[in-house]
């Protein structure tokens, strides 16, 4: 099953691009686990198919986003006979292999086409580079899957606005600044939850608690590694300029 995988992913590197042109016609190649659940409601399936055909296409809109974002970036250095060799051997480590595995299956599962689209380029920027995985890929993974296009925007907008005064203040409470939170255009709340979410997958920091101090209140945060790296990623990736991805 292991080597099955490995070769999955080289020949997936390899023929990316064709994959682009061909995607309508082979997806269900690669949804195929989700055909097997369908497959195992027998005659049940039957009304319910247009609901599933619904669930399908969310699917294979994100699978879209994707694969456009992850073959722009496997280009022809890519696919030369020494890099399919040393990508071969990355794919060796269990670590590597799992690891581009899951992101593969975060993209048709994320909550945001957007998000599934960064993961392409995501991936395909590891498989490019062939570096080794490090404990923040896997937070800014988990973030990624579970950030919706709205998140995605909010996160980039205080990123903007607040980091230099984040860095000097060391944390920021909305509570504290409401004003500039207002002014930002986006419904306060919204950005708490924001705030919040990300908070909960370490993307977003928050102070020392105790005497005079806020600690985890609500809508209070600071920007860490992960907040810089989640950051750079989203922004090289273009992804947030792309109207309309699909």
């Amino acid at each position: 099953m292991e080597e099955n995988s490995k070769k999955a992913i080289t020949d997936f590197t390899k023929d990316a691009s064709k994959y682009v042109s061909k995607l309508d016609d082979s997806f269900d190649e690669w949804i195929s686990p989700y055909k097997d659940f369908t497959d195992t409601l027998g005659d049940i399936k039957t009304p319910l198919t247009p609901l599933l055909s619904v669930t399908s296409l969310a699917k294979r809109l994100k699978f879209k986003s994707f694969l456009k974002n992850f073959a722009a970036i496997v280009d022809e250095d890519c696919v030369t006979d020494a890099h399919i060799e040393k990508l071969e051997r990355y794919l060796r480590r269990e670590i590597n292999l799992t690891y581009i595995a899951e992101i593969i299956d975060s993209s048709i599962e994320s909550k945001s086409h957007k998000s599934s689209a960064i993961m392409g380029y995501y991936a395909g920027t590891i498989l490019k580079e062939l570096r080794e995985i490090q404990y923040k890929d896997m937070i800014v993974l988990n973030a990624l899957k579970l950030m919706n296009n709205k998140d995605l925007e909010n996160f980039i907008l205080l990123y903007e606005k607040f980091f230099n005064e984040v860095e000097m203040l060391r944390s920021l409470r909305v509570h504290d600044s409401r004003d500039k939170f207002e002014n930002l255009g986006v419904p306060v709340f919204e950005l708490e939850n924001t705030i919040e979410k990300l908070k909960g997958v370490l993307i977003l920091g928050y102070d020392v608690g105790g005497l005079n101090n806020v600690g985890n209140a609500w809508g209070t945060f600071k920007f860490n590694e992960n907040s810089f790296y989640l950051y750079e990623l989203i922004t090289k990736s273009d992804v947030m300029k792309i109207v309309d991805i699909r």
